[in-house]
């Protein structure tokens, strides 16, 4: 998940650091040190699904508000709108909803269905060319989400998950993000140390997540993070 919409148009920073990160990777590549648009010493590559792998500001909105709107409660504020998209749904329900409506919570969930958000969501631009070079280099591939179980169902419509051999959700670790707990779950399984992985994300919390779990960290189309690499846009990392 991000903390900017995901469809803004990268700034004029971003576009800066795309042109350097381009030359960087021509010289790297001259000198045999990146495979598969990443360096050749990474052996596996984390992401976040939520305005990494997807564009789902539009269906994360529309879900966060249809439960608002079973409940009697009106469309999200700004303030809502940006913890909705960067955190896990449980704790970004118990933000918004006032404590007396909770009992309801439940019954308005189950009345909100994710095949009418499904047709809102589709895959970043060039993704799949890029997921399609990482696997054909025999890297090791699993997304790190705040997200639930639904997140499946989603990278299976648009037809992201084959690429993957692990996502760890919400609901697979005690504490979601910026811990470092599904980071290092998917480290382990794969067998890779945290210096030959990299994590892609666009939010504070993916960052933060990084940091703690000493992964080298690459930002999606949000310059003011902190980061190794600024990417603006997944065409910059095809071979």
């Amino acid at each position: 998940m991000n903390t900017q919409r995901t469809g803004d148009r990268p700034d004029g920073r971003a576009a800066v650091r795309a042109a350097e990160l381009a030359a960087e990777r021509a010289a790297g590549r001259d000198a045999g040190r990146w495979v598969a648009g990443v360096p050749e010493a990474v052996a596996a590559v984390l992401f976040d699904c939520d305005g990494v792998l997807i564009e789902s500001w539009d269906s994360t909105m529309r879900y966060f508000n249809r439960v608002r709107e079973e409940l009697g409660m009106g469309a999200m504020g700004a303030a809502d709108e940006e913890y909705a998209f960067a955190h896990t749904v449980e704790e970004s329900l118990r933000r918004m909803v006032p404590q007396e409506l909770l009992p309801r919570l439940p019954a308005a969930r189950e009345r909100v269905s994710f095949r009418e958000i499904l047709p809102l969501v589709r895959p970043q631009e060039a993704i799949e060319d890029f997921l399609a070079e990482l696997r054909a280099s025999g890297r090791r591939m699993g997304v790190v989400t705040n997200g639930g179980a639904e997140q499946f169902m989603i990278l299976e419509h648009v037809g992201l998950l084959r690429f993957f051999e692990r996502m760890v959700t919400a609901d697979d670790v005690a504490e979601g993000k910026p811990s470092p707990e599904g980071v290092l779950l998917l480290l382990e399984r794969f067998g890779a140390s945290p210096e030959r992985a990299l994590f892609l994300g666009d939010s504070d919390l993916d960052m933060l997540t990084a940091e703690r779990a000493g992964v080298p960290f690459w930002a999606y189309r949000n310059p003011r993070l902190r980061a190794e690499r600024h990417v603006a846009s997944f065409h910059e990392l095809l071979a």
